[in-house]
């Protein structure tokens, strides 16, 4: 059984790897610098993971396990009375509130996943994909409800929010015009209520249009070849 000392040095060592991924790229990074940002030696790293591989696949998990885990909790805790559209409501906007705190292993996981071997990306998929599958019951369970269109692929749907909250990275920050509510408002107006059956629509179309009329000025547009976390570009 692992002390709590070893159990926060592990952790210690992790936000290491993840500032140093994000801020290196996965091929750039070595266990000496992940060990100096730890404040320790490289050869203790190797008590907590067994190569760079572990670690890093290790990094994109808590990457993806922290919201994800939030989100179902999230949801979960809601009572049962609570309509399935805002069910997806308060998924969307605590998925998106927990992506733009903009953590270490966020964009570390934005900036390296496709950049680590391919056995580490396949092992590791399993992950995004039963997350996935979360959203995509959500969207099914409103669609039965008849409170979102049934005639849309409910997996379809699901990515397409997801991906909206991921390459927002690219481009928002706090200090500009909108905040998170405000970005969460939008992308609730575009793709929930856009996606909601007419009589859904129709009880919040006040709400709705408010938010689509500042579209225009919360967009910016982003050059897909060129991919940035904190300023730096994102290889590919």
């Amino acid at each position: 059984m692992k002390t709590k000392k070893a159990y926060l040095k592990r952790e210690k060592i992790l936000a290491a790897a993840a500032k140093t991924f994000k801020e290196k790229g996965y091929a750039e990074t070595t266990l000496t610098d992940v060990a100096l940002e730890a404040g320790t030696f490289a050869g203790s790293l190797y008590y907590y993971f067994s190569s760079k591989e572990s670690l890093v696949e290790e990094v994109l998990n808590v990457g993806t396990n922290r919201i994800a885990d939030l989100v179902i909790g999230e949801v979960k805790r809601l009572p049962r009375t609570v309509s399935k559209i805002d069910r997806l409501e308060v998924a969307l906007r605590t998925h998106m509130k927990l992506s733009m705190e903009r953590d270490d292993f966020g964009l570390a996981y934005w900036r390296i996943v496709d950049q680590v071997p391919q056995e580490i990306r396949e092992r590791h998929a399993a992950m995004p994909r039963a997350y996935g599958r979360f959203w995509k019951k959500l969207i099914e369970d409103a669609q039965e409800a008849g409170e979102v269109r049934s005639d849309l692929d409910a997996r379809i749907v699901g990515l397409f929010i997801l991906g909206s909250t991921l390459y927002a990275l690219d481009w928002f920050h706090e200090s500009g015009p909108y905040d998170v509510k405000h970005l969460s408002d939008i992308l609730f107006a575009m793709t929930i209520k856009g996606i909601g059956t007419k009589s859904e629509r129709s009880q919040n179309s006040s709400k709705e249009d408010h938010a689509i009329d500042h579209t225009s000025a919360a967009v910016i547009r982003v050059d897909p070849a060129r991919r940035r976390v904190d300023g730096k570009q994102r290889s590919r």
